[in-house]
C-alpha cells in the first residue's frame, strides 16, 4: 500500500513527452564538448549520476525510448551511449533501441551501450561497487554490433542446421533495415563474422592438456590422496581403482591414469618400482604428486602406515561424498542458470515482438 517513487504526468499538446530529453538543457554543452551523451532509464539515474560528476546525461521522460529521442541526442553526440538498468525490462528495452536505431544510422550516426550487471541500476552500482568502477565501465562501451549480435545469439542453441539458418536470416533482416549503404556494408560483414566465429568456436573440440593439473582445490589433493592409497596400499589397489574407475568426478588425464594402472601388473610392486616402471612422464609426475606430504597430512589414510582396511572405507565414504556432492551442486548451478537466463536475458519470442512494436510503430508514424 506504499505511494509511488513519483507519478508520469500525461503528454499533452503543451507537453510531448517523446521530444525532449531530461536534464538536456545542462547536459547538451559538456555533451558536445566531449561529444558524448550518457542516456540513462530514468531521473533519478540522472540526478545521482549528476552529483557524481557526470554532466552530459540525459533520459527519457518516463516513456519508451523513442525515434525522435535518439535523433535528438545525435545532435549532440554522433556515439550516444545507452546505459538502462540492468533488469529484463532495461535489457528490452536497450536492445529494442538498438534495433530502432538501425534505419537511422550513417556514418556521423552511430549507438554504443554500457550494460549493468546482476539487476542493478546505476544508484544499486554505486552503492554496491564504486563510482571509480563505474567509469571503467563506461570507458569500455559495446558497440552496436556486437551488442546485437550477443543477445540475439543467444536466444537460439545453433546447434543444428535449422536453428543456424533461422538465426542467419534473422541477421539479414536487421542488415536490411539499414539505408545507408556504407554502413550497411561494413555491418553486415561485421554479423556474418560474429556469426561464424560463433559457429567455429561451438564446434571446437576440447584440446585436452597432458600436462599436470595444479592440486589449487581440495577435490584435486583428494585425487591425489586416492592415487596415493593405490600405491601405498597393495591388498586394496584393485578395489580402490574399481571405486574410482566409477567415480564421476575424475578428469581426462585422471581417468587415463587410473585405467593405465588398471592395466599395468601391479600386484608385488611398491610404489617406487609403480612410479619408476612408468613410461608416461605425465603419469610419473601425477603418481609423485600424490606421495608428497602435504596430502598425507591432509588425508591420513593415503600413508603406507595407515591401516588398509580402513583406508578403503574412508575412500568409499570420501568418493560417495564428493558424488553427491558434485550432483547437487549441478541441480543448483542448472536452477540458477535457469534463474538468471529468465531474469536479465532475452528469448526469441521476445525478439520477434520488439521488431513488431517497432514495425508498429513505425505504421502509425
Amino acid at each position: 500500500n506504499t505511494n509511488p517513487k513519483y507519478i508520469n504526468s500525461p503528454e499533452s499538446s503543451f507537453f510531448q513527452k517523446r521530444y525532449l530529453l531530461y536534464n538536456l538543457k545542462s547536459a547538451k554543452e559538456a555533451a558536445r564538448k566531449k561529444n558524448n551523451l550518457l542516456i540513462c532509464e530514468g531521473y533519478m539515474d540522472v540526478i545521482t549520476l549528476y552529483q557524481y560528476g557526470i554532466q552530459s546525461i540525459v533520459a527519457p521522460l518516463g516513456t519508451a525510448f523513442t525515434e525522435d529521442q535518439l535523433n535528438l541526442a545525435w545532435q549532440y553526440s554522433y556515439k550516444p551511449t545507452i546505459m538502462f538498468d540492468g533488469d529484463s525490462a532495461g535489457l528490452r528495452a536497450s536492445y529494442k533501441a538498438a534495433i530502432m536505431s538501425l534505419p537511422f544510422l550513417t556514418p556521423k550516426k552511430f549507438l554504443q551501450f554500457v550494460l549493468l550487471p546482476n539487476n542493478l541500476d546505476p544508484d544499486n552500482y554505486l552503492n554496491t561497487y564504486s563510482f571509480d568502477k563505474l567509469v571503467k565501465l563506461l570507458k569500455k562501451p559495446i558497440p552496436l554490433v556486437k551488442f546485437i549480435f550477443k543477445h540475439s545469439s543467444n536466444t537460439l542453441v545453433l546447434d543444428n542446421a535449422d536453428d543456424k539458418i533461422i538465426f542467419d536470416k534473422y541477421l539479414d533482416d536487421i542488415v536490411f533495415k539499414i539505408k545507408d549503404q556504407k554502413v550497411k556494408y561494413f555491418y553486415k560483414n561485421e554479423f556474418k563474422n560474429l556469426f561464424f566465429n560463433k559457429l567455429r568456436g561451438s564446434n571446437k573440440s576440447d584440446n585436452y592438456s597432458l600436462s599436470l593439473p595444479n592440486p589449487s582445490s581440495l577435490i584435486d589433493k583428494q585425487i591425489l590422496s586416492f592415487i596415493a592409497v593405490i600405491l601405498n596400499h597393495q591388498t586394496i589397489r584393485e578395489d580402490v581403482i574399481r571405486l574410482l574407475k566409477n567415480a564421476n568426478f575424475l578428469d581426462k588425464k585422471h581417468h587415463q591414469l587410473i585405467t593405465y594402472l588398471e592395466n599395468a601388473k601391479l600386484a608385488n610392486q611398491t610404489s617406487m618400482q609403480i612410479i619408476n616402471n612408468c613410461k608416461d612422464s605425465g603419469y610419473r609426475q601425477i603418481l609423485n604428486k600424490s606421495l608428497e606430504n602435504q596430502i598425507t597430512q591432509l588425508f591420513p589414510f593415503a600413508s603406507n602406515k595407515y591401516n588398509s582396511q580402513q583406508a578403503k572405507l574412508d575412500i568409499e565414504d570420501s568418493v560417495k561424498n564428493i558424488n553427491t556432492r558434485l550432483l547437487n551442486l549441478k541441480k543448483i548451478n542448472k536452477s540458477l542458470d535457469t534463474f538468471v537466463s529468465e531474469a536479465n536475458s532475452l528469448n526469441w519470442d521476445e525478439l520477434q515482438k520488439i521488431n513488431q512494436e517497432i514495425q508498429s510503430g513505425e505504421e502509425k508514424d
